[in-house]
């Protein structure tokens, strides 16, 4: 999606896309920004910010789907968050 919108490359895995752009608090997030959540033990998953609370992701069982970062799951699941563009 970043290439497809942007240009920008971003690497395959999470654990390194995890260290791409700029570290960014939650309260910042913007729409094209990356929420990153630790899911399991060594398990990462990334979700695109798409609105003010809202992010676009893939789930393995239920495909493309957008959910919000306050749901209780997600919120427990938070790592960190990521700006790749200026």
């Amino acid at each position: 999606m970043y290439y497809d919108a942007f240009g920008l490359k971003l690497p395959r895995t999470t654990k390194k896309q995890a260290l791409t752009g700029s570290s960014i608090a939650k309260n910042k997030l913007q729409a094209g920004d990356m929420i990153l959540f630790k899911t399991g033990w060594n398990v990462r998953h990334i979700g695109i910010i798409i609105t003010n609370g809202k992010f676009i992701h893939a789930s393995t069982s239920r495909g493309v789907e957008i959910s919000s970062v306050q749901n209780p799951y997600w919120k427990s699941k938070y790592w960190q968050s990521r700006r790749l563009l200026p």
